[in-house]
């Protein structure tokens, strides 16, 4: 009886530390610019230029320039009057994406633009695997995010 009892409590043990262990949301596949494509399905913005960010724009468009990602791809207005950007990052492997997510909302700047802003309730900063999407905008936020994720 002592052995049956002290096997369940052991099994029993081993499942509850199972079910704490923390899961590893699988990467979305595919590049950037195809999955940036998929966030915009439904949004009409016109006039958008998508694009890689450069290194020397990284600060501009995530509030930093020494984020442990790969790539980031982004989307805003080439000339308007409207404050919109959205920016899919890709980070490295093995990097601490709460991390990150965290420096890009304390660091980024929803007032960059000229004479328009994005109110703090519509700057979303969310992830799924190893993508990070940053989203800013008055209007579309919320279609935006439902279709970052849908991916």
């Amino acid at each position: 009886m002592k052995k049956t009892l002290t096997l369940l409590t052991l099994v029993l043990a081993v499942f509850t530390l199972t079910a704490c262990g923390e899961k590893k949301e699988k990467n979305i596949k595919g590049s950037l610019a195809d999955l940036m494509k998929e966030v915009y399905e439904g949004v009409d913005i016109e006039g958008l230029n998508q694009e890689k960010v450069p290194e020397d724009k990284m600060e501009y468009m995530l509030g930093s320039s020494d984020l442990d990602i790969k790539e980031a791809y982004y989307s805003e207005p080439l000339i308007s009057s409207v404050a919109h950007s959205v920016v899919l990052a890709r980070a490295n492997e093995d990097a601490d994406i709460a991390a990150i997510k965290k420096e890009i909302k304390e660091k980024v700047n929803p007032r960059k633009w000229v004479c328009v802003w994005v109110d703090e309730e519509h700057v979303h900063v969310e992830s799924r695997g190893d993508l990070i999407i940053l989203i800013m905008d008055n209007k579309n936020d919320e279609k935006l995010l439902e279709n970052f994720n849908n991916l």
